[in-house]
C-alpha cells in the first residue's frame, strides 16, 4: 500500500511540475537529523515505531491512541499538540501534524503556526496552483518532507505537517 501511495505521490508532483515549477527547500542528512518538534529530534520520534508508552513519556499523558488496519496496518496518536500516524508492519512514522504553540525546529529556525515566513530564513516558496508553502525536503532519499503552509496575504504560517513516503 506504501508503494501505490508513493508511486501516485510521484505521478502527482510530476505532472505538477509540467505546469509549474514546484520550489524544494533540500537539506542534507544533518539537518534532517536535527528537526525538532518540541525539542524532540524527529529521530527519535522515528525510533519509537509508534510505541506509545515511548510517545506518552515524550508528548504528554493526554495523548490519544488508536490502532487501524484499512486501509493498511496502522496507529493513530494525537493530543492537543501534535497529531503522528504510523503505518506499515514495523509502524513506520508516515504523517505528523503539528498545532498551534507547538515549535518545530529546522536549520536552526525554531517556528510556530502563526509565526511569519521569515523567521525560516531564505527559503523558496512553492506557488504552485494557489498554494504558497515553503517544502523542506531531504536530499539523499527526496523520501520526507516537511512543509509549511503559508496565507498569502499575512505570510503567516497556518500548517506544519511532515510526510514520509
Amino acid at each position: 500500500m506504501k508503494n501505490i501511495f508513493v508511486l501516485l505521490l510521484i505521478a502527482s508532483l510530476y505532472s505538477q511540475s509540467i505546469n509549474a515549477q514546484i520550489n524544494l527547500n533540500k537539506i542534507t542528512d544533518i539537518e534532517y537529523k536535527q528537526i525538532q518538534i518540541n525539542n524532540i529530534s524527529i529521530i527519535t520520534i522515528l525510533n519509537t515505531h509508534g510505541n506509545y508508552s515511548q510517545l506518552k513519556s515524550l508528548f504528554g499523558n493526554d495523548l490519544l491512541y488508536e490502532e487501524y488496519d484499512l486501509p493498511s496496518l496502522g496507529k493513530a496518536l494525537w493530543n492537543n499538540f501534535i497529531s503522528m500516524r504510523f503505518e506499515d508492519e514495523d509502524y513506520t512514522l508516515c504523517h505528523l501534524e503539528v498545532f498551534e504553540s507547538t515549535t518545530v525546529t529546522i536549520k536552526g529556525n525554531e517556528v510556530k503556526i502563526g509565526d511569519n515566513i521569515n523567521k525560516l530564513g531564505r527559503v523558496l516558496i512553492n506557488t504552485n496552483e494557489g498554494d504558497y508553502s515553503v517544502i523542506f525536503i531531504d536530499e539523499s532519499t527526496f523520501t520526507a518532507s516537511l512543509a509549511f503552509k503559508i496565507d498569502p496575504v499575512t505570510h503567516t504560517i497556518v500548517e506544519i505537517s511532515y510526510n514520509l513516503f
